[in-house]
């Protein structure tokens, strides 16, 4: 059974450039996570988001939920090609023609679109950290956990504004970074939103900055406090790897533009991650306009 990756990111391309070989580590409907070395990889669906660690597949949700695949099946690369070694077969994905975009995001300066990053926010439906700009934290109490989370990250996030502005970074850094494996989902929020923090320390061009230092220092400490899968992209965040949507922010046309690209990350993925891109950008540049305020 042989089959086409289309599109994947320069992170990925890189991984497989130098390891030879891994297995399956989980399997989902419309993407199958493959460890390689110390990293994970992911097969998806096409259409997907493209993210540092994505290998998009010319094969729609149906017929990638359908591959005989489970945890564990082997895996093998070579120049051209991944082969894992399934049970009842053996199925190939031909790499050696996939589009690679770039996922290395440099340390400059450049300006965002705020106002229609805050609206895409405020507009935003998928709940999770975007309740904090309208201070919707919830009173039902069948989501009792999901108000306690947003109170704690809340509280996290003003706290970490207060200290940064107070110079006290290595206390601020503790802070924001006990978001790591916070909420709920494959990927907790708080990693998302933390991955985007990163991302808007880079644009703000405030990465050596002694508060981003750090951060740095202090997520990297914590790496083990969430699941293999966000721990993959909050190492690739503190490596400058991004998705191919927080790449393109700064050329976003405006809020639909940015409604329609983040929305497609996950069920509220996306927008933590967005969050974490306004609040971190506005961060250490001494405004308080920020989530959590």
């Amino acid at each position: 059974m042989k089959q086409f990756i289309t599109e994947t990111m320069s992170f990925a391309s890189g991984i497989l450039s130098h390891i030879s070989e891994g297995m399956v580590h989980s399997v989902y409907r419309k993407t199958i996570n493959l460890r390689m070395g110390s990293s994970l990889v992911a097969l998806q669906a096409a259409g997907s988001p493209l993210s540092p660690v994505s290998l998009i597949t010319g094969l729609d949700v149906g017929e990638m939920s359908g591959l005989p695949v489970v945890p564990g099946d082997q895996v093998f690369v070579d120049k051209k090609t991944i082969i894992l070694f399934s049970k009842s077969s053996r199925i190939i994905f031909r790499f050696d023609e996939a589009a690679i975009y770039d996922s290395l995001l440099r340390d400059y300066a450049v300006p965002l679109p705020l106002p229609a990053i805050k609206e895409s926010l405020l507009q935003s439906s998928s709940g999770g950290l975007t309740e904090l700009f309208s201070k919707a934290l919830l009173k039902n109490p069948s989501d009792f956990a999901k108000g306690v989370f947003l109170a704690v990250a809340q509280k996290r996030m003003e706290d970490a504004r207060k200290e940064v502005l107070d110079i006290c970074y290595d206390k601020a850094a503790v802070t924001l970074a006990g978001m790591t494996g916070l909420g709920m989902g494959l990927t907790p929020s708080g990693d998302d939103f933390l991955c985007g923090v990163l991302a808007g320390l880079l644009f703000s061009g405030q990465w050596d900055h002694p508060f981003a230092q750090a951060l740095r220092q202090t997520i990297s400490r914590r790496l083990g406090d969430t699941n293999d899968i966000s721990r993959t992209f909050l190492s690739c965040a503190l490596s400058c790897h991004f998705s191919r949507p927080v790449k393109e922010l700064p050329l976003a046309s405006g809020t639909t533009e940015i409604l329609s690209s983040f929305g497609a990350i996950g069920h509220s993925s996306g927008f933590d991650t967005l969050c974490g891109i306004y609040y971190g950008y506005t961060l250490c540049l001494g405004q308080e306009d920020v989530p959590g305020k």
